[in-house]
């Protein structure tokens, strides 16, 4: 029932913003289109796709839609985002989720789009008794841009949805513009969560709803 809802409640959510400060390149802890093996849907999280050039005199009005993770620019974003996060972190370091493993009925996946092409991806992976923001990744041209702003607080709204009383995260200890982004809205440290253990390299974070 939880999840009817939040399907519903998630399509009135058209957050568009323009002109955020600060975002995100890449960290772990985005049409409506479900093929019938993806009925919906990172460790440290989340390929550029090629697009045109973004305009960087006048703020760029950003939707989140929610979208299947085998769409081809989505895809493109994910293969960036692992890349990045292979070249940053070690093995053992990562949990960033599959494309498969985003394509299963507890993950709802979003994007960010201008209208034309997808700048931005993340999800929210439905634990039961709380929220794990998943798969958060900015175009490296669309950085600045507000993106990473949008797709969180409309993960939050669709968390809030579905009746999760918390969200939880883990991201990298060096993804710093990460932390300054969950900060903005609300997140808090805590300590390791679910399967996660304590590392070095990790930080758990976590927003009550």
């Amino acid at each position: 029932m939880a999840q009817a809802q939040s399907q519903s409640g998630f399509n009135r959510i058209w957050a568009r913003y323009r002109g955020y400060p600060q975002d995100i390149a890449g960290f772990g802890g985005f049409a409506q289109i479900f093929p019938p093996d993806c009925p919906l849907d990172h460790p440290h999280g989340s390929a550029s796709h090629p697009t045109q050039n973004i305009d960087e005199s006048r703020p760029m009005p950003i939707t989140v839609i929610q979208t299947d993770p085998r769409d081809p620019q989505a895809t493109a974003l994910l293969h960036a985002s692992h890349a990045l996060m292979q070249e940053l972190f070690n093995p053992e370091e990562n949990h960033f989720l599959s494309i498969d493993q985003l394509c299963t009925p507890d993950i709802t996946f979003l994007a960010a789009s201008d209208g034309t092409q997808l700048l931005g991806t993340g999800a929210l992976a439905n634990r039961g008794d709380y929220g794990e923001v998943k798969s958060m990744f900015t175009a490296p041209q669309a950085r600045g841009k507000g993106v990473a702003d949008a797709i969180l607080s409309a993960l939050i709204e669709t968390a809030r949805a579905q009746s999760l009383p918390w969200l939880r995260l883990e991201t990298g200890d060096s993804l710093h513009a990460a932390h300054r982004l969950y900060a903005r809205h609300g997140f808090t440290t805590c300590t390791a969560f679910g399967d996660y253990v304590t590392m070095p390299t990790s930080v758990f974070m976590e927003k009550r709803l």
